[in-house]
């Protein structure tokens, strides 16, 4: 059986987990029919991944699912990648890539289909891509260093630590420094990085990948981003991010979780710096700027099949691309 998987992606509020749990139903009949022995969802959120943070970041878990430990359940299809980190842990592209290509690949070897959903672009784009710069963290230190330096010194240096990589580089990355600093830093850090070390890459696995893109207009998308902050909101986020503050107090803080959105703006409610009419608002500005940032994330990239929510049979006719895909 060729080696395939599905990603579903979208902004945020189009609607990507309910047609993914749609999208399975439908390939049940068909499933069973092949040599495909299940279906594994694999979640690509970095927020959803907190057990902290279920609620506020909307982690969509049908209520028939059973909690397996490592993942949810109903008949043969699991659920991987949601409520798996407690706040403390880190979570990152390099973490994701190293979780879902070893998922995935066990998939494959059972006979399953992995179908990865989610709206953060880097990780469905990362999967089976040897790009070393993800491995490696910012290095605020070494950044500071270099900040003053002049672009000259910059570019010297870059040859003296990469020179492949400055030749490779197109005359404006040889004359950005942010990009010649990041350039150095991964350099510098690539003998360092124990998740790189600890990384089987797989980049000679032969695979196919169909990516389904959801669309929906900006102003159904605002209004539906508006609509369920207020859900979350009155539904059990306030007591989430209270607790959520009481341990990052506790013990320390978690820079990523603390920026999840929606968290930030709670906290400012909880400490009376805005109203919860102030908090609404803020809370869904950030949810529709980071919905256009991922529209603009996916706008230019090849072979996305898009599909217009709003448009007639749309649904039909991705089930009708997917099947097709998977059953071919």
């Amino acid at each position: 059986m060729l080696n395939k998987f599905v990603s579903i992606i979208g902004p945020t509020a189009v609607g990507k987990t309910g047609f993914t749990f749609k999208l399975v139903d439908h390939l049940q009949q068909y499933i069973s029919e092949s040599d495909y022995q299940g279906i594994n969802i694999i979640s690509a959120d970095s927020r959803q991944v907190y057990k902290d943070l279920m609620i506020t970041s909307g982690a969509d878990i049908p209520s028939n699912f059973d909690d397996h430990g490592q993942y949810f359940i109903k008949d043969n299809i699991r659920l991987y990648g949601l409520l798996k980190l407690d706040y403390t842990e880190e979570w990152s592209l390099a973490h994701f890539k190293i979780f879902a290509e070893k998922l995935i690949l066990n998939s494959w070897q059972e006979n399953r289909l992995p179908i990865i959903v989610g709206g953060t672009g880097l990780y469905h784009e990362h999967l089976f891509n040897d790009s070393q710069s993800i491995w490696i963290k910012p290095n605020e230190e070494l950044r500071a260093e270099l900040k003053d330096l002049s672009l000259a010194k910059l570019q010297d240096m870059l040859k003296e630590v990469d020179q492949l990589k400055f030749e490779e580089m197109n005359n404006s990355d040889q004359n950005n420094p942010v990009r010649l600093i990041r350039a150095i830093e991964v350099a510098k850090g690539k003998d360092k990085n124990k998740l790189l070390k600890k990384y089987n890459q797989n980049n000679n696995v032969e695979f196919k990948q169909l990516v389904i893109g959801l669309i929906d207009k900006l102003e159904n998308i605002e209004q539906k981003i508006r609509l369920r902050v207020e859900e979350r909101f009155e539904n059990g986020s306030l007591a989430e991010v209270e607790s959520l503050g009481e341990l990052i107090r506790e013990s320390g803080l978690n820079k990523q979780i603390t920026t999840a959105t929606g968290v930030k703006e709670i906290m400012s409610y909880l400490d009376n710096q805005i109203s919860k009419e102030v908090c609404l608002e803020k809370w869904s500005l950030r949810e529709y700027q980071y919905s256009k940032r991922q529209i603009t994330w996916w706008k230019h990239k090849e072979n996305v099949n898009w599909f217009e929510i709003s448009q007639r049979d749309w649904q039909k006719n991705a089930f009708k691309i997917v099947r097709e895909f998977v059953l071919s």
